[in-house]
């Protein structure tokens, strides 16, 4: 009998591949894989994931105006996890710590909330083109 004695670094991952090929068959157009983190992602052009490499389901995104963006989080976060939200200032972004208080829920309802600066920053400018007719 086969014994499994260590998971694959990807199991996790991979176990969305067959509810995404439901859908379609180029399942593997949905993720994305690197070397290593000093390297860039890049389209996943096969059906295997293999050890070696990292692997990532390709970040939703969101069109404002004629700009795409990663979309805002939709689901509340972790106690005390970082996120950012756009600003109309100099610095376009600002940091917050996610207490699921009432702001917290605000700014998740309105989708005001991205994991990375610069995707806070990339929808500030998107909103600011918008509004300024770019």
């Amino acid at each position: 009998m086969y014994q499994i004695t260590e998971r694959h670094p990807h199991a996790e991952l991979m176990v969305t591949a067959p509810e995404i090929a439901k859908n379609r068959y180029d399942w593997w157009e949905e993720f994305d894989w690197r070397l290593n983190k000093e390297h860039e992602w890049l389209p996943m052009a096969e059906d295997s994931f293999y050890e070696k490499y990292d692997y990532r389901l390709k970040p939703r995104t969101i069109k404002i105006s004629n700009r795409e963006i990663n979309a805002p989080e939709r689901e509340p976060l972790k106690e005390a996890e970082i996120y950012y939200t756009p600003q109309f200032d100099g610095s376009l972004q600002t940091w917050h710590r996610w207490n699921n208080s009432g702001y917290d829920q605000y700014l998740l309802k309105n989708s005001l909330i991205f994991l990375t600066k610069e995707d806070a920053i990339a929808a500030a400018e998107a909103m600011i083109a918008l509004l300024s007719g770019e």
